[in-house]
């Protein structure tokens, strides 16, 4: 049966921790990493999500403190700091692989669910990172705790043209 994922921030939270952790953390105890190059690949894709997590939680924290210093150094007559690091190649590179991945998405999205819905695609994207980082959090604190996994069930919307 087919459902959407949860609406509210702290269910979907709790969604994507149980994955997290039943994927990524579970698994890596569980089946460790035994098989041939591609099985290995295939683990290590399923279990980045903690890495991917802590990677963009650096990366908003970096901006936000970015965006609080830049008073400060307008006032002390330096630059912005997010505006002296931006010219630079990898910067470029970046900046146009952020691009091409909001494109892409919006482009499919839009393909699917119409212009409104992909025009909506770009922001969620902020969203959807921001449940990623706290999933992964959640995950990681239920994991260390010791506590035997437990099924935590979350409700769901189900689509209008879904078989009841």
């Amino acid at each position: 049966m087919e459902a959407y994922f949860p609406h509210h921030g702290y269910a979907a939270v709790r969604q994507k921790a149980r994955w997290v952790t039943g994927i990524a953390l579970a698994g890596w105890d569980r089946l460790g990493w035994q098989g041939g190059g591609l099985e290995r690949w295939m683990r290590l894709r399923d279990r980045s999500a903690p890495l991917a997590a802590a990677v963009l939680a650096a990366g908003y924290t970096a901006i936000l403190l970015a965006l609080i210093e830049t008073p400060f150094a307008w006032a002390a007559g330096r630059p912005a700091p997010i505006l002296a690091e931006i010219d630079t190649p990898i910067a470029h590179l970046l900046f146009l692989l952020l691009i091409w991945r909001l494109a892409m998405r919006a482009l499919l999205v839009g393909r699917l669910y119409g212009p409104g819905e992909a025009l909506r695609s770009v922001p969620r994207i902020v969203v959807s990172n921001l449940v990623a980082i706290a999933a992964s959090a959640r995950a990681l604190w239920c994991y260390v705790a010791g506590a035997p996994p437990r099924w935590d069930a979350t409700v769901h919307t189900l689509p209008d043209d879904a078989p009841r």
